[in-house]
């Protein structure tokens, strides 16, 4: 996994970097929007200014950032059980 700082995720359909810990240690999770371009949706989802001109971010709860978690797992796992198999089956026909 990842250093915590650069954990990234998508949060209702903008990607965000995802923070256990933002400006001290123990005051998150937060999730900042990574491209500007979803700037007015992620204010009408509750996100705020946090720093100019781009630190748009947002205070979540634990169980969304455990949500957050687990779904990047289980997207890593799928992944990886996919070209697990792709490799598999290339191995098959090159073999007969």
């Amino acid at each position: 996994m990842k250093e915590e700082k650069d954990i990234k995720v998508y949060y209702n359909g903008m990607k965000c970097r995802m923070f256990k810990s933002y400006y001290k240690e123990n005051d998150g999770p937060w999730l900042m929007i990574l491209s500007s371009t979803d700037i007015n949706k992620a204010y009408q989802l509750g996100f705020d200014c946090m720093g100019y001109p781009s630190e748009i971010a947002k205070k979540i709860t634990e169980e969304e950032y455990n949500t957050l978690i687990s779904l990047l797992y289980l997207f890593s796992l799928v992944i990886t059980l996919l070209l697990s198999n792709i490799l598999l089956v290339s191995i098959k026909v090159h073999y007969i």
